[in-house]
């Protein structure tokens, strides 16, 4: 029987198999991240001797097809999404999307490696992906969150003053500041709890109000390693030379 996800925002339910999902729908395909297949991060890598040190390599969908990796966003994450009112909980929501797209688990109730890092939220490019995603979805809450972490700069940028009462003053706007970014980055994540996924969203904030692409800039004096004598960090899944 075909597949009816009622007014979700994107009806992906009415696309054909293989049609290309992030073509399909025009805000999707305005955003170069959800076409990508492999996005350079700085990972954290170690050496033989245990010291750590900073590496660009690129991050791929560890397996996983695009097209399905967008299916999976848009039925956790997207406005009128049966999977947000049915399991408000997000791991029940996650198995019963992964089972709307055909993927069930084994006689042991263990879906095959490859999903792994999807659950658990552990392949950054998915992330990142995930992230955007869910700044399209609330604009009002990520203005908000951008326009705070613009004042906070600001605020941060200036000498503490020396009468007492303005200290007081700039601390007070200072907390102020990080609740309406914490507040925001919340009602963004709905209830989404995953710290990585939080992680990503910061700094996606951070690139959006400073500019700067963590890929951009390996800190000044880190020295890299080649990725053939580093051992990537456990944080940075799907990792390649």
């Amino acid at each position: 029987m075909k597949k009816n996800y009622g007014n979700i925002r994107y009806p992906i339910h009415k696309l054909d198999e293989t049609e290309d999902v992030v073509r399909a729908f025009p805000d999707l395909s305005s955003v170069s991240i959800f076409s990508e297949t492999s996005h350079p991060f700085i990972v954290t890598v170690y050496d033989e001797s245990g010291s750590a040190y900073r590496q660009t390599l690129d991050v791929d969908l560890g397996g996983l097809d695009n097209n399905f990796v967008m299916k999976y966003i848009i039925l956790m994450y997207s406005p009128g999404s049966p999977a947000i009112e049915k399991y408000p909980q997000i791991g029940k929501r996650k198995t019963w999307v992964l089972s709307e797209l055909g993927v069930m688990p084994d006689e042991e109730n263990k879906y095959a490696s490859e999903y792994d890092d999807l659950l658990l939220n552990q392949n950054r490019l998915i992330l990142k992906k995930t992230a955007v995603f869910l700044t399209l979805q609330q604009p009002a809450d990520w203005a908000i969150m951008l326009k705070s972490s613009e004042d906070l700069q600001e605020v941060l940028g200036t000498p503490m003053p020396e009468d007492p009462t303005k200290q007081v003053q700039r601390i007070k706007a200072v907390e102020l500041l990080r609740q309406a970014i914490s507040d925001s980055r919340s009602r963004l994540m709905d209830l989404e709890t995953s710290k990585s996924l939080e992680a990503e969203i910061d700094e996606f904030m951070a690139y959006t109000t400073l500019g700067i692409r963590p890929e951009e800039f390996v800190m000044m004096g880190i020295k890299p390693v080649p990725p053939s004598k580093a051992k990537s960090s456990p944080v940075f899944k799907n990792v390649r030379n």
